[in-house]
């Protein structure tokens, strides 16, 4: 290529050599062998791909993320727990930026309160946490690429928090969120790990914390666009200490697959409604430990639509 505006595309990063996935053979052998069930991690969200969490601020996602990969490390936590369908247990990584380790301590001590001894330690055998506060986690960065990518080897799922501390661009960049994302892409299918991001929601979203069936998260829509599931996290409008999740979208599945309400227990922990209707005892927190166990106190719902229209006005 040639000119003032242009750009001459190198050797090393052309598609030289590159051959097509399914070739005659492979097409025709489906007929006699069928195709492979699909590895499903959480409910919808296929091993080897990109998920999104989308919600508000202080809603609790970053909570039942860490509940969540405690529940894939260990089919006893998560029977405590969020009581997902999940099809496969496996190591699980938690990468946060976004919270310090003494945060991460008492969250996973209010977990703990929940599952027992036996079965947090049964799953921490398989759980990674890692706090980067402060280090500026870039996805451009071959350096932060090379250590997600060690987070993400062997394990059955990493969760990232949050999508906004992964990139230096702008969120509303079409071109550089689809780039980004694509990096997560390409490792979660190298590694076969899937990979979950928490995210928050527009603005003007925010004003509305009721769940809808588009995705509603910040920037471009070519976040939610290039990946393969979404869910949506809001408090319910009547009683902020009840969480709705649900899937907005699930390519490899149907949105029907993830759709619970959960409560938030003293500790902070989310727990499935109709699990705690059904066993009482769920809801009960022990004595030991608990003087331990803190969360912030969380601004209610009326106040941070206040607050979410005095920015609208500016």
């Amino acid at each position: 290529m040639s000119g003032s505006g242009s750009r001459a595309i190198s050797p090393d990063v052309t598609c030289q050599g590159l051959t097509p996935t399914h070739n005659t053979e492979r097409l025709t052998r489906l007929l006699d062998i069928g195709s492979a069930p699909r590895p499903y991690v959480l409910p919808g969200l296929v091993r080897g791909t990109v998920g999104i969490l989308v919600a508000p601020g202080g809603t609790g996602k970053s909570m039942w993320a860490l509940e969540a990969c405690l529940g894939v490390a260990g089919e006893q936590a998560n029977r405590a727990l969020l009581e997902l369908e999940m099809g496969t247990h496996g190591a699980a990584s938690y990468l946060t930026v976004e919270d310090d380790e003494s945060e991460i301590d008492a969250r996973m001590l209010a977990l703990a309160i929940h599952t027992g001894r036996d079965a947090y330690i049964d799953a921490c055998e398989r759980l990674t946490i890692d706090s980067r506060v402060g280090h500026g986690v870039d996805l451009v960065s071959q350096k932060w690429l090379t250590h997600l990518r060690s987070l993400a080897k062997g394990r059955t799922l990493l969760i990232v928090d949050t999508f906004s501390r992964l990139h230096g661009g702008s969120e509303n960049d079409a071109g550089a969120m689809a780039a980004a994302v694509g990096s997560l892409e390409l490792l979660a299918r190298q590694e076969f790990c899937s990979i979950l991001v928490l995210h928050h929601v527009g603005r003007l979203s925010a004003l509305n914390e009721r769940l809808g069936d588009k995705p509603r998260a910040r920037g471009s829509s070519a976040i939610t666009d290039n990946a393969r599931w979404v869910a949506e996290m809001a408090c319910d409008d009547d009683n902020d200490s009840i969480v709705r999740l649900g899937l907005v979208k699930a390519n490899y599945g149907t949105r029907d697959a993830l759709r619970v309400s959960y409560k938030r227990t003293e500790t902070g922990a989310l727990l499935p409604v109709e699990a705690l209707a059904a066993n009482v005892s769920k809801a009960v927190v022990p004595t030991i430990g608990r003087q331990n166990v803190g969360r912030q106190k969380r601004v209610p719902t009326e106040d941070r639509r206040a607050k979410a229209q005095q920015r609208r006005a500016i």
